[in-house]
């Protein structure tokens, strides 16, 4: 039978290990872990939370770097005379230092292994690998040996931080003969994450929009209401080639009152700026082009509205016309970059065909 998995829970399955076990797997760095039959989240975010290789299971894990990795760095850039005792003895490198380390009293004389902090998975941040408190005046207290003790307790130190965090987000203990989970108001319960529900992302179901991105899905659904994803769309952005029109001097009597009954409203930016209630709930298509008056070539039109002020506006969408005129290629050409620019403010660029 061949697994596959990441190293650590590999690991873990291969030493047999069972859920609600603390584990310390040991290599160039320590994983402290332990299983859980359902995920729990610290919502410090300190200890990470991975699926296990078993299915079912989940694993709280916070790392130790570099306990491994200096031991063996500093076997091998100062033991040499260890290396020669390894020799003539026939066992590991590990078995020499060890045994000088243990004739170092507890503390270390003093001197600190600066390597590893406790797993902060949110923001993790380290020292440079370093020694501390070196007794200058006693060569012996900080020798080599003392150099590996140190190392061995900072690991330790950081064991034991790890330990105390994963048993207060998982230990059970007992009070007055009955069993409450410790330090509840800290866990997020994983029954609150319905894992038999597979989680859903439904897209606007718009004709055309199931690859848009979410924010151009927004705002189309906002027009097109959903689920018919039809439109009732008042359009009063002729001003600009019409001029005053009749019925429509004054906005603010004329159109504002109707916007309740519309799915959208398309109009200038100066009409929206000036007319327009910032409370209403209505969404605003921005006319983007521009041009000459009614009494000359309509489709002679350039861009007369960035798409950065479409987004300052907070207008769902902007509108450029003219496909089939005279200029259509210019209108084509004006398309591009506002099409360009949709893509990184998430605004749809609606397209009227107009016949000339």
């Amino acid at each position: 039978m061949v697994a596959g998995g990441a190293d650590t829970q590999l690991g873990l399955l291969g030493a047999g290990v069972r859920a609600g076990e603390f584990t310390l797997p040991a290599g160039t760095f320590w994983q402290n872990t332990v299983l859980m039959v359902k995920p729990l989240i610290d919502p410090a975010v300190r200890p990470r939370t991975l699926c296990h290789v078993t299915p079912g299971e989940w694993m709280v894990e916070g790392i130790r770097f570099f306990c491994g990795l200096a031991m063996r760095w500093y076997r091998d850039a100062f033991c040499d005379s260890e290396a020669t005792v390894v020799r003539s003895r026939g066992v590991d490198p590990y078995v020499v230092t060890e045994e000088g380390a243990a004739l170092i009293p507890p503390g270390s004389n003093g001197v600190y292994a600066v390597l590893s902090n406790l797993m902060n998975a949110r923001r993790w941040t380290h020292a440079s690998p370093s020694f501390l408190q070196f007794d200058l005046g006693n060569p012996a207290g900080s020798g080599r040996s003392t150099c590996i003790g140190a190392v061995e307790e900072a690991a330790a130190y950081v064991v034991r931080g790890h330990f105390d965090i994963i048993c207060g987000l998982t230990a059970w203990r007992r009070d007055r003969g009955k069993e409450r989970k410790a330090d509840s108001d800290t866990v997020i319960d994983a029954e609150r994450f319905s894992l038999d529900v597979p989680a859903r992302s439904k897209p606007y179901d718009l004709k055309g929009s199931g690859a848009l991105d979410w924010a151009m899905q927004s705002r189309l659904a906002r027009i097109f209401r959903p689920p018919a994803n039809r439109t009732v769309m008042v359009a009063i952005d002729h001003g600009y080639f019409q001029g005053p029109t009749n019925g429509l001097e004054r906005v603010d009597l004329s159109i504002v009152p109707l916007l309740k009954y519309a799915d959208a409203l398309t109009a200038t930016r100066g009409i929206v700026r000036t007319t327009i209630p910032a409370a209403s709930r209505t969404p605003v298509v921005l006319r983007a082009s521009g041009g000459p008056g009614i009494l000359r070539e309509l489709s002679d039109e350039q861009i007369a509205v960035s798409l950065e002020d479409t987004a300052r506006i907070n207008a769902s969408a902007a509108v450029q016309v003219f496909i089939d005129g005279e200029f259509e290629s210019r209108s084509v050409h004006n398309m591009t970059p506002l099409v360009d620019q949709s893509q990184r403010y998430g605004i749809p660029v609606q397209y009227l065909r107009e016949r000339q």
